[in-house]
């Protein structure tokens, strides 16, 4: 398991704005990807653990729920799945800090 997954095992995807449990990641022959077929993810690099997520916007869950959209947590609109057409551009009332900072 990647060490940045954190305590819960849950994944949100920056590329989809869903979320996951990294044990459902997609493998291909050299990469790990989101869970979800429509979306093109890398969990390296799009994947954020949700401990994290959660900790920046103390409104959400402690415990996300699979395939429901989280847009908008890192000022960044998702570029694949079916959040696109959820996401606004908008920060809402999320903050734009970079997610990063809080790694």
């Amino acid at each position: 398991m990647f060490s940045h997954v954190g305590d819960s095992g849950w994944i949100w995807c920056s590329r989809c704005a869903r979320c996951y449990i990294v044990a459902e990641a997609r493998r291909t022959e050299t990469l790990r990807m989101c869970a979800y077929e429509d979306c093109d993810g890398h969990l390296a690099i799009d994947g954020f653990p949700w401990s994290v997520v959660q900790r920046r916007h103390r409104q959400l869950p402690d415990v996300p729920e699979r395939a429901v959209c989280y847009p908008n947590l890192i000022n960044v609109e998702p570029t694949a799945g079916p959040c696109t057409e959820q996401a606004n551009g908008d920060d809402g009332p999320y903050s734009s800090q970079p997610l990063q900072d809080f790694l």
